[in-house]
């Protein structure tokens, strides 16, 4: 797919340039796997009860939109979530904490703000979680552990940073999650696996990396999660589906790969989440919902001679059947512009309390293959 080194049309903000740089680019085990298990188990549970809403958060138009999984109606921006109000810039990856509350990476300006997970409301930047008191360059991920912290992917400077998860206090580059420490060259986004590890998209690289979740040790690349094994070409979003398999946005290649969740075995492109079997251009993130679907944001915006396609696709989660378009320009009132990050967030929040509750019960056992390649770079906004 040729790409852009400079974008320049945004629909809805006006002009803003996008330059991309080029940069270069293992005794508690089981206890551990148990305790996320029960962890997983727990927290989906209280979700599958509940009426869920979908947030997606607009790059392009510097907010965090919401959609009602049920009905299917727009809902509009999710409270105080946009550019105007918190000076969200570039919004990307969406997580929920213990405390109920959404977190969100402002690529941009290089903070992860956060807001009340009910109301929207804007609740500041989380503690040290900026470029000023951290180094934080371009946060693209972000997941919070059982041990309660924050991890970020910090794009810009090849890391991935650890915060407190209450006051968000700064505790340094994770382990050896880092381009000195493991070769991580522009890591997008982030999760832990049910083996209690980090696992890491890295995007310069076209490998997914894996980290001792506890010391952060390189546990190296995860199977065959690399270009080189199954094709995998600019990784962006992953996540571990209901069947234990991780599955991982390829960028570059317009397709939705799976691997053995245990082995990192490659099983081949997800039915039929690919550009040939599906309207799929450019998938940059994927979640799974409560309703039996796998929900994709997907985005050409760095294609050079394609007009801009912004959507929201789904496909079914267990066959991987494409079953239709969530979102586009049409039905958000024109507001969707380059969808990245998503998550759900329940109507009624569990109380925080009992989310922290879960993840005590789940913390039980805890005791390149090219040299320059197309990346996101932090941005410049003109006005």
């Amino acid at each position: 797919m040729p790409v852009l080194k400079t974008q320049t049309d945004f629909s809805n903000v006006g002009v803003r340039s996008l330059r991309t740089l080029e940069q270069p680019a293992v005794g508690t085990r089981l206890g551990r796997t148990l305790g996320w298990a029960i962890g997983f188990a727990a927290v989906s549970l209280i979700a599958s009860k509940a009426q869920a809403i979908l947030l997606v958060s607009s790059f392009g138009s510097d907010r965090v939109l919401s959609y009602d999984e049920t009905t299917g109606e727009f809902l509009g921006t999710f409270g105080q979530a946009n550019l105007a109000d918190s000076g969200l810039l570039g919004p990307d990856g969406l997580t929920v904490g213990p405390d109920g509350n959404l977190y969100v990476t402002s690529f941009i300006s290089s903070e992860v703000l956060k807001y009340d997970g009910t109301t929207g409301e804007f609740l500041g930047t989380f503690g040290d979680a900026s470029n000023a008191n951290s180094g934080l360059v371009s946060p693209v991920g972000l997941t919070f552990g059982l041990d309660g912290n924050l991890y970020v992917s910090s794009f810009g400077s090849n890391e991935v940073l650890q915060y407190n998860g209450i006051t968000g206090e700064f505790l340094g580059i994770f382990g050896e999650a880092s381009t000195l420490g493991s070769g991580l060259g522009n890591p997008d986004n982030l999760t832990f696996g049910l083996d209690g590890n980090l696992y890491v998209s890295s995007f310069a690289t076209d490998e997914i990396l894996r980290y001792d979740g506890v010391t952060g040790a390189f546990l190296g690349t995860f199977g065959e999660a690399s270009n080189i094994a199954s094709g995998l070409d600019n990784p962006t979003g992953l996540t571990f589906g209901p069947d234990g398999n991780l599955y991982v946005t390829s960028y570059l290649s317009d397709e939705i790969l799976k691997y053995d969740g245990v082995s990192g075995e490659f099983l081949g492109v997800f039915g039929d989440a690919s550009s040939s079997n599906s309207p799929l251009n450019g998938p940059f993130n994927l979640t799974f919902g409560t309703d039996g679907f796998l929900y994709v944001s997907s985005s050409n915006f760095l294609s050079v001679d394609e007009d801009p396609v912004d959507r929201v696709l789904k496909y079914d989660s267990t066959t991987g059947a494409f079953a239709g378009i969530v979102l586009d320009a049409s039905n958000t009132n024109g507001q969707l512009s380059v969808p990245a990050g998503l998550v759900f967030l329940p109507e009624s929040v569990p109380e925080p309390g009992s989310v922290l509750g879960l993840l005590a019960v789940g913390a039980i056992g805890i005791g390149v293959r090219r040299s320059r390649k197309p990346q996101r770079s932090p941005s410049v906004r003109s006005l």
